[in-house]
């Protein structure tokens, strides 16, 4: 039985030009293998590195590899459909063949981000002023460095005056995971990086960063945006965020980030709203996932009897589910939702999804969304203000779903959409 860390990296000697290729042949169906989620054909991915939209189509780059940190890359029309693109930035201690041309700095290309520049900027870097997609990440034994395409990136090179700052130094890789935003009030780049908590820095160029302020918070990976609270475009926060998904909300002048009292922390989110009183980020998949909606059932509102599996007859491995439930006087403790050998279980007197605390709405009603796609389960409720991620090996051959409790309990609604490959 093959898992996506196990699969061989196999690629043709004639297309090695400017970036190294996966294997055309694998045809993304291997056990655990997500038909909807974007994964490399061949190797081990981690951090999104950079998420552009540039010449028509959105580009992504990603930590590939696993012995030896490079830039994997894929294209994108519409967010859902990938072309697997290769192996973008290869550092200079590539495991990949001679032919594979090491075309970045430092010995790992460990995480960062990517932005879109023209004009001054793009000729300071690229020699040219046409618009150009600009990589900016953590070279082991370097620091921070760019990288840079101008042909909608169908060739990727290194920056000459790399690393441009925070030198990490021999065999380090400390400080690092550069996020570079740009700051529309004050006209400038600016960079959080990893360092003593979040280090903020502003530059003109991208290239000279002059050191601003630091927060004592976050741990790897630091993300920066800002969102209209409760959809209020006169009432934006910013959002600083780390890896772990642990977040503060509050205001950015272009130099300092101030949190707001009131905090709490999530997994990761696309939105910002009040909930209990509290600014609470929010999590929901993005609604073009409809578009992949194939044979689709629905279920009105009815009681769901102790022991009886609603859907029995119901079979899938790539799925969205919503089911809403009135918890109001009924008699379960239980609902649990089983997918192949996965147990999802909410508890009503807890008021836990899989142990995590997870309450109903002020109508004691709750509304939970499980998305399934062969060896990933991503779940939803409130919102989105309950988000919760696996990578969970499905027993490949199964595809049965189950709803059952251990009591009487009232459904008010329920739409179960299978959801087709994206490959």
């Amino acid at each position: 039985m093959k898992t996506l860390t196990v699969i061989l990296l196999i690629c043709s000697s004639s297309l090695f030009a400017q970036y190294y290729p996966h294997d055309e042949s694998i045809d993304y169906r291997e056990d655990f293998r997500g038909q909807y989620h974007f994964s490399p054909r061949s190797e081990w991915m981690n951090d999104i590195n950079g998420l552009v939209y540039q010449g028509g189509k959105y580009h992504m780059i990603y930590q590939w590899g696993n012995k030896i940190r490079h830039g994997g890359y894929a294209s994108s029309p519409d967010l859902l459909h990938w072309t697997d693109e290769g192996v973008a930035l290869i550092p200079q201690n590539s495991f990949l063949p001679e032919e594979a041309i090491r075309n970045v700095s430092g010995e790992h290309v460990f995480s960062g981000s990517a932005v879109v520049v023209k004009g001054k900027t793009a000729k300071k870097i690229t020699g040219s002023k046409d618009e150009a997609i600009v990589a900016i990440y953590t070279g082991t034994g370097a620091g921070t460095c760019l990288a840079w395409s101008n042909d909608v990136g169908k060739k990727w090179h290194d920056f000459t005056g790399n690393p441009v700052a925070h030198f990490t130094g021999e065999d380090r890789a400390y400080p690092r995971d550069p996020c570079v935003i740009w700051h529309k009030s004050s006209s400038r780049w600016i960079l959080l990086l990893y360092e003593n908590g979040t280090t903020f820095y502003g530059s003109d160029d991208l290239i000279k960063w002059e050191h601003l302020s630091n927060v004592d918070f976050g741990f790897e990976c630091p993300d920066f945006f800002e969102l209209p609270l409760d959809g209020q475009e006169s009432n934006r926060k910013w959002v600083l965020q780390d890896a772990n998904g642990s977040y503060l909300v509050g205001s950015f002048d272009g130099k300092t980030f101030l949190k707001d009292e009131k905090q709490d922390t999530l997994i990761m989110t696309l939105g910002l709203v009040t909930y209990k009183g509290e600014q609470r980020i929010t999590r929901n998949p993005i609604k073009e996932i409809s578009s992949l909606y194939t044979h689709s059932d629905s279920w009105e509102g009815q009681v769901i009897e102790k022991g009886t599996n609603l859907l029995w007859d119901s079979k899938s491995k790539t799925f969205d589910l919503t089911a809403e439930f009135d918890l109001t006087n009924t008699s379960a403790t239980r609902i649990e939702f089983k997918v192949a050998n996965k147990t999802i279980a909410y508890d009503i007197s807890e008021e836990t999804l899989l142990s995590e605390p997870c309450s109903p709405d002020d109508s004691n009603h709750i509304t939970i969304r499980i998305l399934v796609d062969w060896g990933q389960l991503e779940l939803f409720s409130n919102g989105g203000v309950y988000s919760y991620s696996e990578q969970f090996a499905f027993t490949p051959e199964r595809g049965d779903i189950e709803l059952i409790t251990d009591g009487d309990v009232k459904l008010v609604s329920m739409e179960l959409h299978e959801l087709k490959r994206i490959w």
